[in-house]
């Protein structure tokens, strides 16, 4: 059927029920009419006793469920080092699932420009009372269209799986970071992000380094420590990307 064809609208793809044999396959108009490849604009009368089974059917992409991962998934992702991996679906805010469906005791709380950010149902108790230190960096994240969710303090990881792991404190669109509030040495917080084994770094610089004391601090880590890091950092009410890379 065509593309545009009501139908796929109404019932979306297969799978229709459990163990449905349809499958669907997209092909080119320069196909069209050719053996194998007729296509028809059936009347949507047709399928007034077709219903798929419930659970199936529909649009995957549009109702958000098709990649959704699981807590367990994660941490099975983590065991084998490829959690990060799963940005390339380019639909980070569905790659860890609905905190109202699959992880239970998240609540989610909703900026401006589609961002949000998900809390586990314990977080530290100066978070509630707005005086974490990663809270505030959050908020202002959000508010600039990010999509996070505040990890939980995950037990037993280097113990079960035998691999570096220190519960990084947020997955930013899909990618697990670690907060930095620096103080005096953005080299020093730059080094700790390493010794945690996460590649993505937010940093909250103070308004009294110069841009020039910035880049520096970029410049020496990355002649220290030869790493790649891929870091936000927020200076003057700003957000600035920057990647080190050998």
């Amino acid at each position: 059927m065509p593309v545009a064809h009501r139908f796929w609208q109404k019932y979306g793809f297969p799978l229709y029920h459990f163990n449905c044999r349809t499958s669907v396959c997209p092909i080119y108009s320069s196909q069209v009419a050719k053996i194998g490849y007729i296509v028809e604009d059936i009347p949507m009368n047709r399928f007034a006793k077709f219903k798929p089974q419930k659970g199936f059917g529909g649009n995957p992409l549009n109702r958000g469920n098709w990649w959704m991962m699981t807590p367990s998934q994660m941490e099975q992702a983590i065991k084998y080092g490829c959690l990060n991996m799963f940005k390339m679906f380019k639909r980070e805010e569905n790659v860890f699932a609905d905190y109202d469906s699959v992880w239970k005791g998240y609540t989610r709380h909703a900026g401006k420009n589609g961002g949000w950010y998900d809390l586990c149902e314990n977080p530290p108790d100066d978070w509630e009372r707005g005086e974490h230190p990663g809270k505030t960096i959050v908020d202002f994240l959000v508010e600039n269209g990010y999509k996070i969710k505040v990890l939980p303090d995950i037990q037993n990881i280097p113990e079960k799986y035998h691999i570096k792991w220190s519960n990084p404190d947020i997955l930013i669109n899909g990618f697990l970071a670690d907060i930095k509030t620096v103080e005096s040495s953005i080299v020093s917080r730059l080094k700790s992000a390493k010794n945690q084994h996460v590649s993505h770094v937010i940093l909250k610089v103070p308004d009294t380094f110069t841009e020039d004391d910035i880049e520096a601090g970029f410049q020496k880590f990355k002649k220290d420590y030869h790493t790649y890091m891929n870091i936000l950092y927020i200076y003057k009410n700003q957000i600035f990307h920057k990647i080190i890379q050998v």
